[in-house]
This record gives C-alpha cells, sequence and structure tokens, in this order.
C-alpha cells in the first residue's frame, strides 16, 4: 500500500511539473483564460464542492442576495479559483522584471523596527508575494505554509520558494521560530482563508 501511495505521488508529481512546463510556454492572459476554463469543469464535476462554497456565499450573503444570484456568484468563484491557480502557477516561473511589468506595490517609506503580518487571499494570485524579497530587498519576507499530502511537490514548492529568498515556517511546529522572524522586524505572509480549528476566529466578510 505505501509502495503504491509513493507511486501514486511520484506521477501527480510528474503531471504537475508537466503542466508547469505547459504554462512557461504560454503567456499570462492565456493561463489565465485556461484555468477560467478548467474552473468551469471543475464547477460542473465537482457536484459536493459546489454545494459546500454555495452553503458559505449563502452565509456570507443570503440576506442580501437571490438563490439566482448566489448561484452565478458561486460558479464565477470557480471560474476565479482556476484562472487564479493557472495564473500563480505561471507567474512562480516568470523572470521578476517581467511580473514588474505589470504589477504595482506600495510599502511604507519608513521600514521601521516592528515585524509586519500580511494577510493574503487563498483565493487570489498569492504566488505573487514571493516576488516581493527581490523588489525590496531592505525587507525579509516569510510565510505560514502547511506541509502537502504529496511528498515530491512539497519538496519541490519548497526549495522553489526559499530559493526566492522567503523564509518558510510550518504552521505545526514552527510557530516559535515565526515569532521570532517577527520579532527581529520580518514580513510574515499568512494565507487568512486556513481552517485553524477550534482555535482560529470566524472574522466577516
Amino acid at each position: 500500500m505505501a509502495a503504491a501511495l509513493r507511486v501514486f505521488h511520484f506521477g501527480s508529481y510528474l503531471a504537475f511539473r508537466l503542466c508547469e512546463g505547459l504554462m512557461r510556454v504560454v503567456s499570462l492572459d492565456c493561463a489565465f483564460v485556461m484555468g477560467r476554463v478548467g474552473g468551469e469543469l471543475a464547477y460542473r464535476i465537482l457536484r459536493r464542492r459546489r454545494t459546500i462554497a454555495l452553503g458559505n456565499l449563502r452565509l456570507a450573503f443570503g440576506g442580501r442576495m437571490s438563490e439566482a444570484q448566489l448561484a452565478a456568484l458561486n460558479r464565477e468563484h470557480f471560474r476565479l479559483l482556476g484562472a487564479n491557480l493557472l495564473a500563480g502557477l505561471k507567474a512562480s516561473t516568470m523572470p521578476h522584471e517581467k511580473i514588474w511589468e505589470r504589477l504595482t506595490a506600495n510599502v511604507p517609506a519608513e521600514r521601521g523596527q516592528s515585524g509586519w503580518i500580511a494577510l493574503i487571499s487563498h483565493m487570489g494570485n498569492w504566488e505573487l508575494y514571493s516576488h516581493l524579497g527581490e523588489r525590496f530587498p531592505e525587507y525579509r519576507f516569510g510565510a505560514l505554509y502547511q506541509g502537502l499530502a504529496n511528498p515530491f511537490v512539497d519538496r519541490y514548492l519548497q526549495a522553489a520558494r526559499r530559493s526566492s529568498g522567503i523564509v518558510l515556517f510550518d504552521r505545526r511546529n514552527e510557530l516559535l521560530s515565526c515569532m521570532r522572524f517577527l520579532r527581529e522586524g520580518g514580513v510574515v505572509g499568512v494565507l487568512v482563508d486556513q481552517g485553524a480549528g477550534h482555535a482560529g476566529l470566524w472574522t466577516p466578510l
């Protein structure tokens, strides 16, 4: 069973690298459109996920939107999620100078000594965060992460993010190291929609 799972993980890793290779040869706009089509397919196929997302939308907007509007928003959410997923994969393969031809970032003129927490939406192109270190070398950027079930993909992505200057902290056992990094003036990115169990805080949308 363990051998079969390892073979499955390695096959998934090869599929991921193949997809990454495809993203290297297409434009960012093309990757976005391809991801949008993939999101539409996911919306049609993944019924359980579609139901969960619709339930969450009812919690957030049920008093202000009709069922038809919620259904349309749910479908658009899947499309944009797929678009951002492939656009993020494309962005991870792009040179820094190409990224900054299309992107702007504003930071305070005064650096200060205190650490910052950057709240990153998991539904957007969060890979852009890894490009900030090259653009603003006076800052130290880190991020909390949760290891992936696939060890091959996990090792590859960790190495890629560390090569861009991002310091990674495993949220399961490196929170103290993360706190020290913040006290030393670092900037830590946190994906704000990650489930934290009963220790988490519900916040309004």
